[in-house]
């Protein structure tokens, strides 16, 4: 999942990402699924199928910008957790002026900006 307000680069990232081989982006770059109740309501069978073309990848993403919205979509992150709690590995990325932290469970570094 790549989770970030629009206008952040989500767009740019989620393209890096469709390139590497091991990974498969949604091709639907923002499919709301976790976020639209309607969509939501199609289950989670339905989200699948957004990537059965895409042949095998050891992991699989959408970069909906919607996700980053809690207070307009309370029930994202719980419904994120439900369908990925056994399949998810977190990282966290904040841009603050000049650096961005980039943590994960097993590292904190910081990056600054123009190099590490």
């Amino acid at each position: 999942m790549v989770i970030g307000a629009a206008k952040c680069g989500t767009t740019a990232l989620n393209a890096y990402l469709d390139q590497h081989p091991d990974v498969a982006m949604c091709p639907y770059k923002e499919p709301h699924y976790f976020s639209t109740g309607v969509l939501y309501e199609h289950g989670i069978d339905w989200y699948k199928g957004l990537y059965a073309e895409l042949g095998p990848a050891k992991a699989c993403g959408d970069a909906s910008t919607s996700y980053s919205r809690a207070p307009e979509y309370p029930e994202t992150p719980g419904r994120i957790h439900a369908a990925l709690r056994k399949e998810v590995r977190r990282e966290e990325v904040r841009y603050e002026g000049p650096s961005a932290a980039i943590i994960n469970s097993q590292s904190l570094k910081t990056v600054k900006k123009g190099g590490i």
